[in-house]
């Protein structure tokens, strides 16, 4: 048997570089060349490097790299714009804006392509271009956003320049913002009475400038309402409303928008406030049994639940927190559980227990629970998560309205003779002045449709058309009484609560009765330079006499407030006119136009 050959055997002195290159010069066989390479010193080294320069490549491979940190680029923050208090808040208050460069012949001229008249597909029927399973005008499928909703567009930026509002109405809605964020109470309510105890240190407290009616300022009970504007005390829970309404209307919420704490906290104080007892036939009430256990006094509290209904609905319908919603819907289950069966609402002027189902009715507490309903309304169907609120309340209304219209198209308080609403005379101890059982209205302000406004607007919010003949009526009424401010008698015509439910009556309405579309300057208003439609009178009314500058050189901390020294503005004091002013201003944008 052949024995295996045996590979050479070699050593580093084996061969030396000249044998090697004389022997691979020879013709030597690769087989035994590679070998004799190989075992040189030369072929141990070479292989020695090689197996190292393979480590040192794995270990670099295997080494993780730093990754330098990716470059942040910041934009700058904005700036939010500061309102000039030594500057008139009605048209100056508008920010400059840098003007583009101009740019010859901008569009270019396309010729147009000649387009074949195409069938819509789907259901002609719909309303929309699509079958869904909704009855909505509009859907918010695609790359669009969708419609704007009940609300319309709530940031004062959009809207109101198509309808009548102006840079200036805005810089007034934030300069009375900020008023009310500076007197909003730590705990988060607004007061109706102790306001003044909220004022900047760092300005001249706020005092009135203009004088209240000489009978409320001859009276020493009411002195602090005629010197400070301080209303009465109670309504507390109306004008904590009020502000957060306004501040809703604006687009703030509890979750978005530059004041979302302030109303956060607002919103916190009416739920904390709101009686949660199921046993209690006042569950789900606001304004009568405070947080202490005591309860206020004036039969009149009716009207605080009522507004504050209306901001909790408003802030649900708008977020749709669903913290927020079982609030909500207690407020408008006590609400409907006070209305008289097939009519309105009202209180009992006797006794303050008797607010549910009374058996009487009235045009004023009446409309603010239409609003109150509207907004509860306004969120959504129930299968969409939105507040449940019966038909038939909306059809009581309508009834009672009815009954109140007389066939001028008046409305009245409590009946159709066109009579309106008016706070009780008071004496020099705060007693309500009677006669023959019955208290004494303070009959020397101007006699206005207040009730007829009231009607109009609850008229369209439940559904009426604006060519029925009892709103044709009503505006032609409303457009001869317009607002105004002005002259040695202003406080007789002031009527802000009346300014208010007309504003938003003839927005909804529109037409040349609402704006002419003209734009005003601040001296075109002051020289009374404006045309015959309501909102430039309103505009009028508000903007030139909001409070605004300096008092002898200090900052006035009533800066952005009104002076409450209309009819109404005893109740609820400078918090009330300031809120209701706001929201008067907002009617450019707060609701959508209504289709009917």
């Amino acid at each position: 048997m052949a024995k295996r050959r045996q590979p050479p055997e070699y050593s580093e002195d084996s061969y030396s570089a000249e044998e090697i290159e004389e022997q691979l010069q020879e013709g030597m066989d690769q087989d035994t060349k590679s070998k004799i390479i190989m075992g040189s010193s030369w072929g141990i080294s070479f292989v020695v490097h090689l197996i190292l320069i393979l480590i040192l490549t794995l270990i670099y491979l295997a080494k993780p790299v730093k990754k330098k940190p990716p470059k942040v680029i910041s934009r700058p923050p904005i700036k939010q714009q500061e309102l000039n208090e030594e500057l008139p808040l009605a048209m100056e208050q508008t920010p400059p804006v840098d003007s583009p460069k101009q740019v010859k012949q901008p569009v270019k001229q396309l010729t147009p392509t000649e387009t074949k008249n195409q069938t819509p597909k789907g259901d002609p029927n719909n309303m929309a271009n699509k079958n869904l399973d909704s009855n909505r005008t509009m859907d918010a499928i695609g790359p669009a956003g969708g419609a704007a909703g009940a609300y319309g567009s709530r940031h004062g930026t959009g809207k109101y320049a198509n309808h009548g509002g102006s840079a200036g109405s805005e810089s007034a809605v934030q300069a009375a913002l900020r008023w009310l964020r500076r007197h909003q109470a730590p705990d988060g309510h607004w007061t109706s009475y102790d306001y003044t105890r909220y004022c900047s240190p760092k300005r001249v407290k706020c005092k009135n400038i203009k004088k209240v009616h000489p009978e409320e300022a001859s009276n020493p009970y009411l002195k602090d309402y005629a010197v400070y504007g301080m209303g009465m005390e109670g309504y507390d829970v109306g004008v904590t409303a009020l502000a957060l309404l306004a501040f809703l209307g604006n687009g703030h919420t509890t979750k978005t928008g530059t004041f979302k704490k302030v109303v956060l906290k607002g919103i916190e104080w009416l739920k904390d406030v709101q009686v949660n007892d199921p046993s209690s036939k006042w569950h789900g009430s606001i304004g009568y049994i405070m947080k202490n256990g005591e309860k206020v006094k004036h039969p009149e509290w009716i009207y605080n639940h009522a507004i504050a209904t209306m901001a909790l609905a408003d802030a649900y319908a708008q977020d749709k927190d669903f913290t927020l919603k079982e609030y909500a819907q207690r407020a408008v289950d006590f609400a409907v559980k006070c209305q008289n069966p097939g009519q309105g609402w009202r209180y009992d002027d006797r006794n303050p227990e008797r607010a549910i189902k009374p058996g009487i009715s009235d045009t004023s507490v009446t409309g603010w629970m239409v609003l109150a309903l509207k907004a509860a309304k306004s969120s959504g169907p129930e299968e969409d998560d939105g507040l449940r609120v019966p038909k038939e309340a909306f059809l009581g209304a309508i009834k009672w309205f009815n009954y109140v219209t007389g066939k001028d198209g008046k409305a009245g308080y409590q009946d159709s003779s066109g009579a309106s609403s008016a706070l009780i005379k008071i004496d020099h101890s705060g007693n309500p002045i009677l006669r023959n059982g019955r208290g004494v209205p303070r009959d020397y302000y101007e006699i206005l449709p207040t009730m007829t406004a009231v009607s109009v607007l609850c008229r369209l919010f439940a559904g009426q058309s604006p060519s029925s003949q009892s709103i044709k009526k009503g505006v032609k009424i409303l457009m001869a009484h317009k607002p105004k401010w002005e002259g040695n008698d202003f406080n007789k015509t002031v009527n802000m609560y009346y300014w208010y439910y007309a504003t938003y009556a003839l927005e909804q309405i529109g037409g040349k009765n609402w704006t002419c579309n003209k734009k005003y300057s601040l001296n075109d208003l002051k020289k009374g330079l404006t045309c015959s439609c309501w909102n430039h009178a309103m505009q009028r009314a508000l903007l030139l006499n909001q409070r605004y500058g300096k008092i002898n050189g200090k900052r006035d901390c009533a800066h952005g407030s009104w002076d409450p020294v209309g009819e109404w503005c005893i109740a609820g004091g400078r918090v009330y006119s300031t809120a209701i002013g706001a929201l008067t201003l907002e009617v450019y944008y707060r609701y959508a136009d209504l289709t009917h």
